[in-house]
């Protein structure tokens, strides 16, 4: 499942209701070429464990998987073919909708009244939506409805960055809870398996956070007219039913599988290698200089890098919010 690979900063930047074309390429560009960077370094990292004898470093990255470069690549083909055929299609709703705008503004206009500074502001009622007049919309009217849709999307913005960084917040404190009761076992195949169903969950939660604040960015500076609504409310359908059909062929992909497995074999073998060490250790614990034991003590209270002990794929996702040791 690639999208639940996906790092939370990442996901929030995948989908964009009404960027640009060039700039979502841009955004998807980079995004590919981070990603796997993360990846291999993370890989190199796991190779190169401090508790592993330097002796085992060529056998342990000898015996590992190669990595599957041809199902990343297909993967990543996938998802810029989602973003392609996503950004197509919200120009185009993007369009109809402004065009549908500006057809009402043909035969309407917001009721404005003089503000403290002498200019013309829309008029507001009881639930703070603008009182519509029958009539076309003059300059002053105009100019009073840019500003007010501007203010609109100004609260919308800080209301949206508040709620991300709370989300954010919460679901990296409750990571860290988790890794620090796992700390001595964060090699553990099973503690892997676990965090990876938190890792899910909150690429859900998400998403679903982003998609609703994809709804209230169309509809901030739309006026109150149900046709205008109604096909709003058909265009975000089509939009969700591509981005659900999307998320279901990541899932059944042969390319996601592959590359799951990948890493779910390369974390059993240094998993492996870990143990055998750690046992090498306890062995040589029973003659150890007491300041050597005291030394190993305190190294064991120091912060552990997450990147040395978890599979690149959850190593990804906790660096996105913000994880790096415990």
């Amino acid at each position: 499942m690639m999208w639940a690979m996906m790092g939370v900063g990442m996901l929030f930047n995948a989908i964009q209701g009404n960027s640009q074309a060039a700039q979502m390429r841009e955004m998807q560009a980079s995004q590919q070429a981070e990603m796997q960077k993360m990846t291999k370094s993370m890989q190199q990292q796991q190779a190169a464990m401090n508790e592993t004898p330097f002796s085992s470093m060529l056998q342990i990255q000898t015996g590992l998987p190669e990595y599957p470069e041809e199902n990343f690549s297909n993967l990543q083909n996938m998802q810029l073919g989602h973003m392609d055929a996503r950004q197509a299609f919200t120009e185009q709703l993007d369009n109809d909708l402004q065009n549908a705008k500006t057809a009402f503004f043909q035969d309407n206009h917001y009721e404005t009244e003089l503000g403290a500074d002498g200019r013309h502001k829309v008029a507001q009622g009881d639930e703070g939506k603008p009182n519509v007049k029958p009539g076309a919309e003059g300059q002053d009217q105009k100019l009073a409805r840019l500003t007010f849709e501007g203010e609109k999307k100004a609260e919308l913005t800080e209301k949206h960055t508040a709620q991300k960084e709370q989300f954010i917040n919460k679901e990296r404190e409750n990571f860290k809870e988790f890794l620090a009761m796992n700390r001595e076992r964060m090699e553990n195949p099973y503690v892997h398996g676990e965090l990876q169903k938190m890792v899910v969950a909150t690429k859900k939660k998400s998403l679903d956070l982003q998609q609703n604040h994809e709804d209230e960015r169309w509809r901030v500076d739309l006026p109150p007219d149900e046709k205008i609504a109604a096909r709003l409310d058909s265009g975000l359908k089509q939009l969700r039913d591509m981005d659900q059909e999307h998320v279901e062929a990541e899932e059944n992909s042969p390319d996601a599988k592959e590359l799951m497995e990948h890493d779910q074999k390369v974390a059993a073998i240094l998993y492996d290698h870990k143990k055998n060490a750690q046992q090498e250790k306890s062995d040589e614990n029973f003659t150890m200089d007491p300041r050597k034991m005291m030394a190993a003590a305190q190294q064991r209270r120091e912060p552990k890098d997450v990147g040395q002990s978890l599979p690149s794929y959850l190593t990804n996702a906790m660096y996105e919010l913000g994880v790096y040791s415990v």
